[in-house]
């Protein structure tokens, strides 16, 4: 288990490193061709319109990867101040409980995201005529990311070094009207992060 695990936390590192270098690359065109739009706007007197189009295709990527990012990471906002109160063992179950929810989650995601993509693959946006399937992949593509760094997570906090504390997500004071009971249930009893309780209230309705 340990080698496997070894290997695996080389690929996370392996797949982070490639995730900075997109990140940098995306940016760096986001912030050039808003730049060029600006100027445009600024001193010809009108907005160039395939800048505005592409650049919601390439933050919305980026967001989609970051998610991935957040799960390496931890990062997701989660609602702590029940789950701190548990026993050591119940505070564990808890968390195991939800980094599985969290896995499920992304496996659908990936499932249904490539099934969506695939059928908007002959519809086409407005002015650049981008099939929205390539745009819609970033869906799927973020989710099987995450559900990879999900399951090294697992692996390295039940399996491999079980007695190290888990780094729980950022404790945070959550002002926000739960009108699921089980989203509410989720977030609170067991520390899911907020933005997969709502993702996984989502698919039970």
């Amino acid at each position: 288990m340990n080698s496997f695990n070894k290997a695996l936390q080389k690929l996370c590192n392996a797949i982070f490193k490639g995730f900075y270098l997109f990140a940098a690359f995306t940016f760096t065109v986001l912030l050039t061709i808003l730049l060029i739009n600006v100027i445009s706007r600024n001193l010809l007197g009108g907005s160039i319109a395939w800048i505005e189009e592409i650049s919601r295709y390439i933050f919305t990527w980026m967001m989609f990867m970051g998610i991935a990012i957040g799960v390496h990471y931890k990062k997701h906002l989660g609602v702590e101040f029940v789950v701190g109160l548990y026993p050591a063992k119940v505070k564990k179950a808890a968390y195991f409980i939800s980094d599985v929810l969290t896995l499920v989650l992304f496996i659908i995601l990936a499932i249904y995201g490539f099934r969506y993509a695939g059928k908007s693959m002959k519809m086409f946006s407005p002015i650049m005529g981008i099939p929205y399937g390539i745009v819609y992949l970033c869906v799927p593509i973020g989710a099987i990311f995450s559900t990879f760094y999900c399951f090294a997570r697992i692996i390295e906090d039940y399996f491999v070094n079980p007695k190290i504390r888990r780094t729980a997500p950022n404790d945070c004071i959550v002002s926000a009207h739960f009108h699921d009971r089980p989203v509410l249930a989720l977030a609170i009893f067991l520390g899911t992060p907020i933005a997969v309780a709502l993702g996984l209230a989502a698919v039970l309705s």
